[in-house]
């Protein structure tokens, strides 16, 4: 009789750091409490980024038109874009709190002065039509609708480096608590 082993390379190994999930959320002035796409949603102030599976939130990033390094909102989405790719046509589920988070993403991309702006390569799932389908809930009823939602904000130290307010913890958090319950073909998410 044969033994055999499974290698550590294996896709059956479980990985605290293998990427299954892109956690996205934007915002800008002005946001709280509008849910209108059409009315300045193609400005975007700052963005957050997380990479995780169920185990783990691998990595965050953010960027903010408040750091010292972006200057206009083709830049912060330029950078944003730039993070995008090294995840796309991988079968990662980008994952965003609303349908208005995609909405306000696309309508900034048009008014930016980007070469070739896209979002294809990724399928994508949005937390609050999940929780409204499944579950007849929102996400006020977690602590995360637009209004409840904080910007990164700059450290005081002389670094001056934006950092995260734990926005898109929070998100993942509130993912990993519920994704199990959710049906197999919502978690396919659509293709973008």
């Amino acid at each position: 009789m044969e033994v055999r082993t499974v290698s550590q390379n294996s896709w059956l190994h479980l990985d605290d750091l293998r990427e299954s999930w892109l956690f996205l959320v934007v915002g800008g002035a002005g946001q709280s409490g509008d849910r209108d796409p059409s009315s300045s949603a193609s400005q975007i102030d700052y963005w957050e980024l997380g990479v995780g599976n169920p185990e783990k939130l691998v990595e965050t990033a953010v960027s903010s038109l408040e750091g010292i390094n972006i200057h206009s909102q083709t830049e912060l989405l330029s950078e944003l874009l730039d993070k995008l790719a090294a995840y796309r046509y991988q079968k990662t589920l980008l994952v965003t709190p609303d349908q208005s988070t995609l909405q306000r993403l696309r309508a900034a991309l048009v008014a930016a002065d980007i070469e070739k702006p896209s979002l294809r390569g990724f399928v994508h799932v949005d937390v609050e039509s999940e929780l409204e389908s499944q579950f007849g809930q929102a996400l006020e009823d977690y602590g995360l609708s637009d209004h409840e939602r904080q910007p990164p904000r700059m450290t005081d130290d002389n670094q001056n480096r934006i950092v995260s307010t734990g926005t898109v913890k929070r998100f993942w958090e509130l993912w990993t608590q519920v994704y199990r319950l959710i049906p197999a073909h919502s978690l396919q998410g659509v293709a973008l």
